[in-house]
């Protein structure tokens, strides 16, 4: 069962891509190319843990309300779970 969740601005980016989104506590959606794609899709199993999850893809959607504010959602993929912040409290 598939199920929307709205996405906040990730605010810890410091450089690199635009539009970085956060999708959970631990997750971050970016802009993805084609070629980016492909190495997560061939990636060798030994060297998975060295790099991070790809999850797969997300179609994001814009809703702008009358006041000018702006919300993002999105499906995530099937095989998503929701996940917490790595972090020591």
């Amino acid at each position: 069962m598939a199920f929307c969740v709205q996405l906040q601005p990730f605010i810890h980016q410091v450089g690199g891509h635009s539009s970085m989104l956060s999708l959970d506590e631990a997750t971050v959606c970016k802009p993805l190319v084609p070629r980016e794609q492909d190495f997560y899709k061939t990636l060798p199993e030994s060297v998975r843990k060295f790099v991070p999850a790809f999850y797969g893809v997300i179609e994001v959607r814009v809703l702008q309300e009358e006041e000018g504010y702006v919300t993002l959602t999105a499906t995530p993929p099937e095989c998503y779970q929701p996940q917490a912040s790595r972090e020591a409290g």
